[in-house]
């Protein structure tokens, strides 16, 4: 083989080995967009949608304004929007059809502890008897125990639930509860309540979407009307 030969072979050498480190190159930015492509959907799949799918409401479901409510059985402010918002909102919206009015769960006092216990044993109400969900709710707040204490107990909540009554005498079944307490048998319902909200920006409780914008101050007095009236006006209502 000549010398030019050699030389030839050599450099063609160098050309294969450059060729190939930009196709390595070239297949590792194609790797680094697919897993990226990759982890985008997974984000792309956690709960984002403000809706009430599956979630106790009261009102018409035909309604074209939408209240959702995120909150946490322990909260003490939660109570007082229950006891003292809640029901003008009921007289004015829900209950002459105007509003569909939603509930979520969102837990900040003790997401890891009797929150979460509180949240679940309301799940299980809900997917019980559906027409119990809010009167097991308002007794839950008239029986709040201090936020400093683990009061939403297992045996505590079964005594709450004892005294709900349904529009027709319904009664929620004990035995049946504390089965579903002790399953865990709605966590995951929990726990995609919580990402709902957590992707919709909630940072505390109650927080009240209308129409899917987040109402500042809504458990000022009045001002949740404001912004209820607003949206309504906008639908043309």
């Amino acid at each position: 083989m000549t010398k030019k030969s050699q030389n030839f072979k050599r450099l063609e050498q160098e050309q294969n080995k450059s060729q190939m480190r930009i196709l390595m190159t070239i297949g590792v930015v194609i790797l680094a967009v697919v897993a990226l492509a990759v982890l985008q959907g997974l984000r792309g799949s956690a709960p984002k949608t403000l809706d009430l799918n599956g979630q106790p409401t009261m009102g018409s479901k035909d309604a074209k304004v939408t209240v959702i409510v995120f909150e946490d059985f322990k909260c003490p402010v939660c109570k007082y929007f229950d006891q003292t918002i809640v029901p003008e909102i009921e007289e004015k919206y829900i209950k002459t059809g105007k509003i569909q009015y939603g509930f979520r769960n969102f837990m900040v006092i003790s997401p890891d502890g009797d929150s979460k216990t509180a949240a679940m044993a309301g799940e299980c109400v809900y997917n019980q008897n559906k027409e119990l969900f809010f009167p097991f709710s308002h007794l839950m707040y008239r029986a709040q125990g201090d936020e400093s204490t683990a009061w939403a107990t297992k045996q505590r909540i079964l005594e709450v639930a004892s005294y709900v009554s349904g529009p027709n005498g319904e009664k929620i079944n004990n035995d049946e509860l504390g089965k579903c307490i002790d399953d865990k048998r709605y966590e995951e319902e929990v726990m995609n309540d919580q990402s709902v909200g957590n992707n919709a920006g909630v940072n505390g409780t109650p927080t009240v979407f209308v129409n899917g914008v987040k109402v500042e101050g809504a458990t000022t007095p009045g001002s949740l009307v404001k912004a209820i009236d607003e949206a309504l006006a906008k639908a043309g209502q």
